[in-house]
């Protein structure tokens, strides 16, 4: 972790991020091309979604209009004998459950008597008329083991108004005949599915084998025979193919161009036609909605990378000129480190002290004269270091304490308590003991006013503080100066702050443990506390 001492601009990021948004841009080409072909791929599978899922609708519902006749069918094969109140519970069940029913009727045709079922409840009986009676009749040569069987009566019925007439031949074995039939006027049936639709943006048309309408969005065209050559050719391929059949054409309801599918619809023994309209317009929205979408995602792209480019640009400026400040505040530390170890003011006193120590303790005289020369050495051969390790600065910090006890005898007393754990870890070369130095020229020294100072580990986190009690004639301007440049070393290699304050008559200063590299970290982070 040591500070570069070369830093050279990159004179052409501007280039490389211009180089960078044309290939970017390319890619955007290439992509928009693929996505032109999902969204012709999008129009298909759209029309063809809302298409099955209508129609689904549409042969459900219709199929639903059978079930009464089946219903009813097994309730008399069911019953050896039956009321005509307990039938009248089940067809009133019945209608209830399909409001589209408007009617249901029940013809004896072994008895001649015709009942009808009413939605209200009510129940009216008269006599079969020979004309119901053969409009009833099963067909010709219908084997007498039929429990049940088609009657020769068409589900479409125009008269006396348009409506469907689903019916089915019951035979019971006691040799009676019964026909069910279930009928729905037109006029009711396009009410139902107007108020129930959950066809969203789709319309459709049924038109029965001859190609009159059944129902349609217009009621104007309900009950009546298409004229359009093209829809009766299509209705009749459907017919004969059973297969669906597509088709783009303009819509005369609407007005506009529409994907239709003609759908075969069995009912009954019937086949059906159900034509399934999607406007062009609302399919192109949907598809022309996906693009907008998409070419607003691009720009946001653009845009986006642009942004980024040019913040990273003026994030590696900073950085740039924070490296090259760094390096020269680096410098200007080191030279000052020196100046205020090596200055004559320093020196005199440590002379002064060595002389009245060969006085007094020649032994304590040699020592002193060894932790001086290891401080100037430590100086010299450390100082040109930006970061050391936690270890190494105590050390020296302990040798410069040493020169400093001497002096002030009892005045001055340190505490060094740190984790054994963060000895390779980094700080700032000489900050520790410049900490130390500014509490003993910063603050009142006397018997009676001790100065203690006290170095701990806190987490990742070495603590320097001491009692406070400021000097009077001292420069603070010197203290700050030290603090700003430490602060500066420390903004290259972490985001961590330095943090100093004063708490009640307490100076802290805070400094952040560098790990020297992942793995130290990673070994501290997993030993217990």
């Amino acid at each position: 972790m040591k500070l570069r001492s070369t830093l050279h601009p990159r004179n052409n990021i501007l280039t490389t991020g211009v180089v960078l948004l044309l290939l970017f841009g390319s890619a955007i080409f290439l992509v928009s091309q693929t996505i032109n072909r999902i969204a012709r791929k999008m129009n298909r599978t759209i029309v063809t979604e809302v298409c099955d899922n209508h129609y689904a609708l549409l042969q459900a519902e219709f199929e639903q209009c059978t079930q009464p006749n089946e219903a009813i069918g097994e309730f008399l094969q069911s019953q050896a004998s039956f009321s005509l109140e307990k039938l009248s519970i089940l067809i009133h069940t019945l209608q209830e459950s399909d409001p589209k029913i408007y009617r249901i009727r029940l013809t004896d045709l072994s008895a001649r008597q015709t009942y009808t079922f009413l939605p209200n409840g009510q129940v009216l009986q008269a006599t079969a008329t020979a004309e119901e009676i053969t409009a009833n009749a099963p067909e010709t040569g219908q084997p007498s083991s039929k429990t049940t069987g088609p009657t020769t009566c068409p589900i479409y019925q125009p008269q006396p108004k348009p409506h469907l007439s689903f019916n089915r031949t019951v035979y019971r074995q006691d040799g009676r005949t019964y026909c069910c039939r279930t009928e729905i006027n037109l006029s009711d049936l396009y009410v139902y599915f107007t108020s129930n639709s959950r066809a969203g943006k789709s319309y459709a048309t049924v038109y029965e084998t001859t190609g009159i309408v059944i129902t349609h969005p217009d009621s104007l065209l309900i009950g009546k025979r298409t004229t359009d050559a093209t829809t009766l050719d299509n209705i009749a391929q459907t017919i004969r193919s059973g297969n669906p059949i597509r088709a783009t054409v303009r819509s005369e309801y609407l007005g506009v161009p529409v994907h239709r599918v003609y759908f075969p619809m069995d009912l009954a023994g019937e086949r059906w036609v159900a034509a399934v309209s999607v406007p062009q317009i609302s399919v192109d929205e949907e598809v022309n909605q996906f693009h907008r979408y998409t070419i607003a995602l691009a720009l946001l792209s653009i845009a986006l990378f642009i942004v980024l480019l040019i913040l990273f640009q003026r994030r590696w400026k900073k950085e740039y000129e924070l490296r090259r400040q760094a390096e020269q505040e680096s410098a200007k530390l080191y030279l000052q480190q020196l100046i205020d170890q090596i200055n004559p003011h320093f020196l005199f006193n440590s002379l002064t002290s060595l002389y009245v120590l060969i006085a007094d303790d020649t032994r304590l005289a040699r020592e002193f004269v060894l932790k001086l020369s290891g401080v100037y050495r430590y100086v010299l051969e450390r100082g040109k270091d930006t970061l050391s390790s936690l270890e190494d600065e105590i050390g020296f910090t302990m040798q410069y304490y040493f020169l400093q006890k001497i002096r002030f005898e009892e005045q001055i007393d340190i505490s060094i308590t740190t984790d054994l754990r963060f000895n390779q870890w980094l700080i700032p070369s000489m900050s520790l003991q410049m900490l130390v130095e500014n509490a003993i020229k910063h603050n009142k020294i006397t018997p009676t006013n001790p100065l203690k100072i006290r170095v701990y580990t806190d987490g990742q986190n070495l603590v320097i503080e001491n009692n406070y009690t400021p000097r009077e004639d001292s420069d603070h301007r010197s203290m700050g100066t030290g603090l700003e440049r430490i602060r500066t070393i420390y903004r290259f290699f972490t985001q961590q702050e330095v943090v100093v304050c004063i708490d009640h008559s307490v100076f802290r200063c805070t400094l952040p443990l560098l790990a020297p590299d992942q793995k130290h970290k990673e070994a501290v982070d997993s030993l217990p506390e």
